[in-house]
């Protein structure tokens, strides 16, 4: 191998960073053929298989990982995700409930189930997690987007009343 693993999951997350996904996907397939249990190579195939809206295959990625790496939190937050675009809310919704049981303090599951629960008229539920989230946040970046999102969540609630 003339490149090191270490070196292609950077140059990867170089690509993940400048929206290059394609190129980052080559990078990080690179990294599977080596070693076809690379827990970060294949969650980060499941992110950019997200984004590219190929849910089946992301989602592929997501059970390999997690079949690795069973507490994984990022997997199972990853699986969530692609479930609910698959039309499998609540068992995507399980799994974003799954994710923050593995990792309390990982906040993206508590942003990503509140989006999803909100984004399906179950503004209450979703209020619950913003706010379980929050108390949790030490990031000024996410606790201002959870705080973007609480703000919709709390105008939903109101107009429904």
């Amino acid at each position: 191998m003339d490149v090191t693993i270490e070196e292609l999951l950077r140059q990867g997350n170089y690509f993940l960073q400048t929206d290059r996904l394609s190129e980052g996907e080559k990078l990080f397939l690179q990294v599977l053929k080596y070693d076809n249990k690379h827990i970060t190579a294949l969650n980060n195939l499941g992110y950019i298989k997200y984004f590219l809206g190929q849910f089946q295959e992301g989602l592929d990625y997501c059970n390999r990982a997690i079949e690795i790496s069973p507490h994984d939190a990022y997997s199972h937050k990853g699986k969530g995700l692609h479930l609910v675009k698959l039309g499998r809310l609540e068992e995507g919704i399980d799994f974003l409930k799954k994710s923050i049981d593995l990792s309390p303090d990982f906040i993206d599951p508590y942003y990503d189930l509140a989006l999803t629960l909100y984004e399906h008229n179950r503004s209450e539920e979703a209020r619950t997690y913003i706010i379980k989230g929050a108390k949790r946040c030490k990031d000024k970046h996410l606790r201002k987007l959870l705080g973007k999102l609480f703000d919709l969540v709390e105008e939903k609630i109101n107009s429904e009343k």
